[in-house]
């Protein structure tokens, strides 16, 4: 359904919005972030229908696997980029899930071999980056 929906986002309607946000609070990994995934693709085809999910993804901000807090903030990202009524909360969240991601990688990286830190943190600075301009968007009030 993610590659699907990457390629064609269009192919997804409320039905499966409804199906990836509640498949966000199982317990496999693979189906929360490719959860994450599906709606990072189609958010924009439901802006005012996203509270559970922005909801759900927040807590999976806080699993352990790395993939699937990624995948969290990925969609999250691609939500505020909508400008819509939840970024007066989701801005702030994003900001500190952004500080906490910082310290578990630096934490991290320390116990990780030379050559694999250099490319993980590469990877991490890139994704902070990334996450950092998308915050320092000015958006405007709905």
């Amino acid at each position: 359904m993610e590659y699907a929906t990457k390629q064609n986002p269009n192919l997804a309607d409320e039905t499966v919005l409804t199906f990836v946000t509640q498949t966000l609070t199982e317990k496999a990994p693979r189906i929360k972030w490719e959860s994450a995934k599906v709606i990072g693709n189609t958010a924009q085809l439901f802006p005012d229908k996203l509270e559970d999910a922005i909801t759900n993804l927040i807590i999976n901000t806080e699993h352990e696997g790395t993939v699937v807090r990624w995948s969290a903030a990925f969609a999250l990202g691609e939500i505020l980029k909508l400008k819509t009524k939840y970024n007066t909360t989701l801005l702030p969240a994003l900001e500190n899930i952004s500080e906490k991601e910082e310290k578990t990688v630096s934490k991290k990286s320390i116990l990780m071999p030379s050559g694999k830190r250099r490319n993980n943190i590469l990877i991490v600075e890139e994704s902070v980056s990334k996450v950092r301009q998308t915050l320092s968007i000015e958006f405007s009030s709905p």
